[in-house]
């Protein structure tokens, strides 16, 4: 905390973890993040987490992240923090990668959410992967994920996308607090 250090706090045991929200609170710290949704996630620590103004993060699904979003779009009525949430990949072989949403389509060529680059379907040698089929099988896909987000905030009556792309001001008011 007295070095402005950004701490990640999904690793902790669950006894570590109250012990840390007891010293973060303590200290009034909100430089720190569950970076990648493995955070015992009841409502009391997200509570603690969003009033230091601690960023949380959601791992899954387009449509999974986006009630996520939504979910934490309503708790952070009550706190002065943008709204912000990580998403965590966790990719390391160990964790399963967020599949696509039942019946998405991708159609190619597509734009990023800023529509500067345009994405054609990932091929590497003979293999052509399949958002749709296989989910995020190599970082490349992020791109169909994104896209495939775009999609579900395009059917919801909410800003999915404004709030989930506000995540990287967040990440950084939540880091300027914590310097020191």
């Amino acid at each position: 905390i007295e070095k402005g250090m950004i701490l990640e706090i999904d690793h902790l045991s669950y006894s570590t973890l109250i012990e840390t929200l007891d010293i973060l609170e303590e200290h009034q710290y909100s430089g720190f993040i569950a970076s990648h949704d493995w955070l015992d996630n009841s409502e009391e620590n997200r509570a603690r987490i969003l009033s230091l103004g601690g960023l949380l993060s959601a791992k899954g699904s387009p449509s999974s992240v986006a009630e996520s979003i939504l979910a934490y779009e309503d708790e952070m009525q009550g706190y002065d923090y943008p709204l912000g949430l990580g998403m965590g990949s966790d990719v390391q072989g160990v964790s399963s990668q967020p599949s696509a949403d039942e019946g998405v389509f991708i159609q190619y060529p597509f734009t990023s959410v800023d529509g500067l680059v345009t994405f054609t379907q990932p091929i590497t040698g003979n293999r052509t992967f399949d958002f749709a089929i296989e989910g995020i099988a190599h970082y490349g896909l992020y791109a169909e994920w994104m896209e495939n987000l775009k999609q579900v905030n395009d059917k919801s009556q909410s800003n999915i996308m404004s709030n989930f792309m506000n995540s990287a001001e967040a990440y950084v008011q939540m880091w300027e607090r914590a310097t020191p």
